[in-house]
């Protein structure tokens, strides 16, 4: 969605229509029934002889589990406030919220190795490890003076996790069993969060009349996109000399060094449905739900026909 960016700033209310379309999508939760928590992993390896002195193993990782949560949540902010000359902590908000989360995660490792002699040695090692969340939250918040309200969180976040090493060792009897260790990484890491979408109903507050309306804002009709993600590059080389070798003790000297190269890359972007002042369509009716709360309330509101008379991007 990196267009939207250039799409918006210089556009008329038809490619604003056009736009939103595009990124509207349901603002709304719906409660099922979570089946099991299940995981699997599958592990095998192996080590072969390769002619007289060669020797080569490996072993392959795979992993997989998905798991299910639903919890009530209750939470209270609190500002200092000034009481006789004192600073006290007073709440200004309040609530409630019933949460459920469902989680993925996958994962993969393997390790090759060749034995050339007894004194050098190579390996090759990839690590992939991919997770995912998906929360759907349904609060109910009292801001004091400002009135009850209704909020629905929708977020989706995945992250993924890459690395591979190169890693040789050699030992040379001629020079005391001196060592040289060296390794090479590569290693990428990333951060998703496609779509989290925000939505905010203010109580009517009336006894005889309860009902619930849309409360325009920042965090209200919001979408919101981030990326983050990061390449590290390094290499390490170390020499170990033995120079004191008898059976009471040992001297050795080591030397090395370690070079890491690191970029990283992050974006956000936020977009919001605002009423588009038209006049063409009436949203008190879309806007407003009679009777107590339900959560397809917003359903009602973000239709695609809409995005345009009545909602603008």
């Amino acid at each position: 969605h990196r267009w939207f960016l250039d799409a918006l700033c210089a556009v008329n209310d038809g490619e604003r229509t056009r736009l939103g379309k595009e990124l509207n999508s349901y603002m709304s939760t719906t409660r099922q029934t979570a089946p099991p928590n299940f995981g699997v992993s599958v592990v095998a390896g192996d080590a072969w002889k390769i002619g007289q002195d060669k020797k080569l193993g490996g072993v392959a990782a795979l992993t997989y589990g998905r798991s299910y949560q639903q919890r009530s949540v209750s939470f209270r902010k609190f500002n200092s406030s000034d009481r006789n000359g004192v600073k006290v902590p007073s709440a200004v908000e309040e609530g409630t919220a019933e949460e459920g989360t469902d989680n993925v995660r996958v994962g993969a490792f393997g390790n090759v190795s060749l034995e050339l002699t007894k004194d050098h040695k190579l390996s090759l090692t990839g690590l992939q490890s991919q997770s995912a969340t998906k929360l759907d939250s349904d609060a109910q918040t009292f801001k004091g003076a400002n009135g009850s309200f209704r909020g629905i969180h929708l977020e989706y976040v995945s992250r993924s996790l890459s690395f591979g090493q190169l890693r040789g060792t050699h030992r040379f009897s001629a020079l005391k069993d001196a060592e040289i260790d060296w390794h090479v990484d590569l290693a990428s890491a990333s951060r998703n969060q496609p779509d989290t979408r925000d939505t905010l109903y203010k109580s009517s507050g009336l006894v005889d009349m309860p009902g619930y309306n849309w409360a325009t804002g920042t965090n209200s009709g919001q979408h919101f996109y981030s990326d983050q993600s990061e390449f590290t590059k390094s290499g390490g080389l170390d020499y170990t000399q033995p120079i004191v070798t008898k059976p009471s003790f040992n001297t050795k000297l080591k030397v090395g060094t370690l070079l890491t190269s690191r970029s990283r890359d992050f974006s956000a972007r936020r977009f919001i449905f605002e009423p588009s002042g038209r006049g063409l369509v009436d949203l008190a009716g879309p806007s407003s739900c009679p009777g107590d709360w339900v959560s397809s309330c917003p359903d009602k509101l973000f239709r695609q026909d809409l995005i345009g008379p009545g909602l603008l991007l």
